[in-house]
């Protein structure tokens, strides 16, 4: 019997069979969802719709000058079919400078800070989740006063 380990933050769940890896790959899949869970903490996006894997690509281009496309966020958060615990070092790397860390090596020598920050985190991304769905209501709200305007 294969033993299943499941981690859950906000809206998604990672579940991970790690029965027939080596140690080290455990240890990369378990850092590699650490890292999936403190982008989702710092970024405030949902990742529900496409759109909201194109807008994370922005942000990290933004902040990195690094391009990871939407696809490979796409499947890197299983949001598409694929392995995603196969990103490239390249990805891993790119996206662990998005969440302040010099390349995903530091990401994981620092895995304890991130427990320990995690509880602020998950408030931050929260209040920003709320932000963005106000901003996204009052964006609704004003395209619908133009077209009420553009009638009168």
């Amino acid at each position: 019997m294969a033993l299943t380990v499941a981690y859950h933050v906000g809206d998604f769940w990672f579940v991970v069979d790690p029965s027939n890896m080596k140690k080290e790959s455990k240890e990369k899949q378990e850092n590699t969802i650490k890292l999936r869970l403190r982008i989702v903490a710092s970024c405030g996006i949902r990742l529900h719709t496409p759109k909201d894997y194109e807008l994370l690509s922005s942000l990290i281009f933004q902040k990195t000058h690094s391009n990871v496309s939407s696809s490979t966020l796409k499947r890197f958060f299983g949001y598409l079919p694929g392995n995603e615990a196969n990103a490239s070092v390249t990805t891993l790397d790119i996206l662990s400078r998005f969440v302040g860390f010099a390349d995903f090596d530091a990401f994981v020598q620092t895995g304890e800070i991130f427990e320990q920050n995690s509880l602020l985190d998950k408030n931050i991304a929260a209040v920003r989740s709320e932000v963005h769905s106000i901003k996204m209501q009052l964006e609704n709200i004003l395209e619908q006063l133009k077209h009420v305007e553009e009638k009168l």
